[in-house]
């Protein structure tokens, strides 16, 4: 390979390796928060203005007087670390700051700091075009091929992170592969004058000492973000915090092409007399839980009540048991299980996760809770994104039931859409009904907007009720929503925590994907 080409081909792969760093820490940072628009937007705009920073100030460092390979060598070894290291001190941050209570309900003041490590990587990725200049001693046309491999490899980047890196790997481990991969190409730099074994010995038990670290903070973010709400009140200290979540809380995290799911399993902590004074309780029970995306779906200790909520509710008030019954989401099967529960009814579901459906299948915890309901001949399961598989369904059903995680992103908001409604209305019989989960903790504005949409959707009839969780009942015929027998086919618990339907009245504003103002 002449020189032009290998410089091309360092230029390509150092776009590849930055860019991915920042997409790492984007990607990171919209879990951790739940806003996935403001963690990409500001995460570009901090990485963008570090690159003219880090290419404007360039020059400075070659006052420095070191060799321009050794200045480019030097470079990427720093990259390779930074981005090893960017998740894991992100994820140290958001611990400390959940401990100390910082910027609790503040989600833009934590993505604000976090674009210290942004900053960081784009200043020094903002060096390799300079340096590749240098070295490759490009005239005019071969500059302005420098540029474009640096962007061909930005735009790879991009996609293999979309396409391979996220739907596969945990981001702890993607910022490892990366950075080999930036170590890597620093070696090529390599001269004699840095005695090339013995520096490769150290700086090769670094980084495996730091790939290690980074694994077991990704451990350990896990299992304190599971321990409870207000760590400080069961931990007089950051470190003891950690040491009673590893002792107490076990993560089994399994990745899919959709999203993170954490089985989450825990144990009853026996306090002290001075920590129950603090807890206020003599004994801190913590239940099994299921989270999605670091949301949590469905907890031991309230399973029943969410979903005889959600099952039974608009079946008492319909009058009438529906016999053809289709589940969009559900993929834990225990809505399923509840709706099995009434004799001749036909249910399917659809999930487009194939992961959490052979979780629900195959799980110790998740086949406690649906009670093995996928072994029922009455129960079949379609693996299907439930927006295309309603636009091109031609049954009619006498119940649906939608229960979608909270839209944090496009995909999950049209699912949520006037124009997923109006396919759902279409597939529904004239007297059948629809039963949305309305995600965000009972939170107004987003029930109405739901509630709103349904109405747009073509059903004449919303109606809004709960418990621990609260739902939005579509339909076109009345209901009647003052029958005492609302509440019949649930347990104590949940006709305790029950609150009576609500007629919604619309307020104009549904969430259209195609009309403006909509969303």
């Amino acid at each position: 390979m002449n020189s032009k080409k290998f410089y091309l081909l360092i230029t390509f792969c150092v776009a590849f390796c930055s860019l991915s760093y920042e997409l790492l820490i984007a990607r990171t940072l919209g879990s951790l928060t739940g806003d996935i628009v403001t963690s990409q937007s500001w995460t570009i705009g901090f990485y963008i203005a570090a690159l003219g920073f880090g290419a404007m100030t360039f020059h400075l460092w070659e006052n420095v007087k070191q060799e321009t390979r050794v200045l480019f060598y030097n470079t990427e070894i720093l990259l390779s670390l930074l981005g090893l290291l960017a998740v894991p001190i992100i994820l140290l941050m958001k611990m400390w700051f959940e401990y100390k209570a910082i910027f609790i309900g503040q989600p833009h003041a934590f993505i604000l700091c976090a674009q210290l490590m942004t900053f960081a990587v784009g200043y020094f990725s903002g060096f390799e075009i300079p340096l590749l200049l240098k070295l490759s001693q490009s005239d005019e046309k071969s500059e302005s091929y420098v540029i474009g491999y640096h962007y061909f490899g930005s735009m790879v980047g991009a996609i293999t992170a979309a396409y391979f890196f996220q739907p596969h790997f945990a981001a702890v481990s993607i910022g490892v592969f990366i950075a080999s991969g930036n170590l890597l190409l620093s070696a090529i730099f390599l001269t004699k004058k840095l005695k090339p074994v013995v520096f490769y010995v150290v700086f090769s038990g670094v980084f495996v000492a730091g790939a290690f670290s980074a694994f077991k903070i990704d451990q350990k973010h896990a299992e304190i973000t599971y321990f409870v709400t207000s760590p400080s009140l069961y931990a007089k200290s950051f470190q003891e915090l950690g040491e009673l979540a590893h002792q107490y809380v076990k993560v089994d995290r399994h990745l899919s092409p959709y999203q993170t799911i954490d089985i989450v399993e825990k144990t009853a902590i026996e306090l002290s007399d001075e920590e129950g004074a603090r807890a206020g309780v003599p004994q801190l029970t913590l239940f099994n839980r299921l989270y999605i995306n670091s949301q949590l779906q469905v907890s031991l200790n309230y399973q029943d009540v969410y979903h005889e909520t959600f099952a039974h509710v608009p079946i008492n008030l319909s009058q009438k048991t529906p016999k053809k019954i289709l589940i969009l989401g559900g993929g834990d099967g225990i809505l399923a299980f509840e709706l099995a529960k009434y004799e001749s009814v036909d249910i399917t579901l659809v999930e487009l996760d194939e992961v959490i459906l052979n979780l629900a299948q195959t799980h110790p915890l998740l086949l406690t809770m649906n009670h093995s309901v996928f072994s029922k001949e009455s129960v079949q399961v379609r693996v299907a994104d439930a927006f295309s598989f309603m636009l091109k369904n031609r049954q009619k059903y006498d119940a649906i039931y939608a229960d979608f995680p909270l839209p944090r992103d496009d995909e999950l908001m049209r699912l949520f859409s006037l124009e997923f409604y109006q396919a759902l209305r279409r597939a529904l019989v004239d007297d059948g009904f629809l039963v949305v989960d309305t995600p965000g903790q009972g939170e107004g504005h987003i029930e109405s907007r739901i509630a709103d949409s349904l109405l747009s959707g073509g059903f004449e009839n919303v109606y809004l009720y709960g418990g621990v969780a609260r739902f939005a009942l579509a339909s076109v015929k009345s209901l009647d929503i003052s029958r005492e027998a609302t509440a019949q086919n649930m347990g104590a618990e949940s006709k305790k925590y029950f609150a009576p339907p609500t007629r919604h009245v619309s307020t104009g504003h549904p969430i259209s994907l195609f009309r403006p103002g909509g969303r």
